[in-house]
């Protein structure tokens, strides 16, 4: 009788083992094969991104452009004559007096021994490291002499950049080609900071005057510009100068010129626009594989040999639909293209398994 109940246990558990196995199997199916109607995956992609920096300007005239002393002095000399067509970068002015003359040469004698010493400063940190390499100095000591070096590198680019910003103020240059027209200055006339001293009158044309906050170490001259008017126009020109001297915000200001602006925009019209700076290839996704956490960290969903598991990314720029990946993601890493909203709601502590 024991025995008789011990067997009506052992086949009852042996049968509700089955009915839960079976059960699993479909919740497991179904789960699986749901979740491929939600979510669409696809590769990461190599694609093509400019980027761009807005700008404001107005349209102008360009028939004349000032001349400006960018210092106080004296007026040594004035190189062309009147009603003479000059070139862009054809000196203009040489400018001097007791002020400007003593700086400027100061300033040559102060960089002239500021590269002497590097040169030294360089010569002894290289037998210095010998040395070291064979044992006979202490690395405290060339640690010493490249920090002497670095020192002197610093002195010296700073020398050069203010003898770069004195010798322009020295020699006046003319910033356009046209017909130089002297403002009533004449050789040996002292001069105050900002005193119109020559006008250039080029060919009658507009150009659009603008102002731009560009990324570090990017070349604006040669740059391409969309430009857009409030009426609806829309053209396209070239950026033909980048003014030395920034605003008081910071901002650069630069010349587009081009034969649309000419035809299509009158001076005074105020416009905005893109400049085109470069093309890179870069990472790509959908817009729509682009989700954000609870945090605001930009996700995706990387499909992988273990299931699918949100991973951070830095985006950088959106091209229509597209958008590029700086870092998180690889061309060719399979991701959910769509849906990743739908995954980003649920518990991704763990990972989430999905049909192939």
């Amino acid at each position: 009788m024991k025995n008789l109940k011990w067997w009506i246990l052992i086949i009852f558990g042996l049968c509700l083992i089955v009915l839960l196995s079976f059960w699993w199997r479909s919740f497991s199916e179904v789960t699986r094969i749901a979740e491929p109607e939600l979510v669409k995956f696809g590769k990461v992609e190599q694609r093509s991104f400019i980027e761009t920096v807005h700008f404001l300007g107005r349209a102008e005239s360009s028939a004349a452009v000032d001349v400006m002393a960018q210092k106080g002095g004296r007026v040594e000399l004035v190189c062309v004559p009147d009603g003479k067509k000059v070139v862009a970068g054809e000196e203009l002015f040489t400018l001097g007096g007791p002020k400007l003359g003593p700086e400027t040469i100061a300033v040559r004698s102060s960089l002239k021994a500021a590269r002497t010493k590097l040169a030294a400063a360089e010569r002894s940190m290289k037998l210095i490291r010998d040395a070291v390499n064979r044992h006979l100095m202490k690395q405290t000591e060339l640690a010493t002499a490249i920090a002497s070096v670095s020192g002197g590198t610093k002195e010296v680019a700073a020398l050069t950049s203010r003898w770069s910003q004195l010798n322009a103020a020295v020699h006046l240059k003319s910033p356009i080609a046209g017909i130089f027209e002297r403002q009533g200055v004449n050789q040996g006339q002292d001069v105050r900071t900002g005193t119109v001293l020559a006008r250039i009158v080029p060919e009658n044309k507009v150009r659009v005057v603008a102002s731009v906050f560009p990324p570090g170490g990017v070349e604006l001259k040669g740059a391409i510009a969309r430009i857009h008017s409030a009426e609806g126009i829309v053209v396209q020109g070239i950026v033909s100068h980048v003014l030395p001297e920034r605003t008081a915000a910071g901002a650069q200001t630069i010349w587009i010129e081009g034969n649309g602006i000419s035809t299509e925009l009158v001076p005074g019209t105020p416009v905005t626009g893109n400049l085109m700076l470069q093309t890179r290839s870069a990472a790509a996704v959908p817009e729509t594989a682009i989700a954000r956490d609870e945090t605001g960290q930009t996700i995706v969903f990387v499909r992988g040999k273990s299931g699918v598991k949100k991973r951070m990314v830095k985006i950088g720029i959106v091209k229509g639909d597209w958008v590029e990946i700086l870092s998180g993601v690889n061309p060719g890493e399979e991701i959910a293209i769509e849906g990743a909203y739908e995954l980003s709601r649920r518990n991704f502590s763990h990972t989430f398994k999905v049909a192939d």
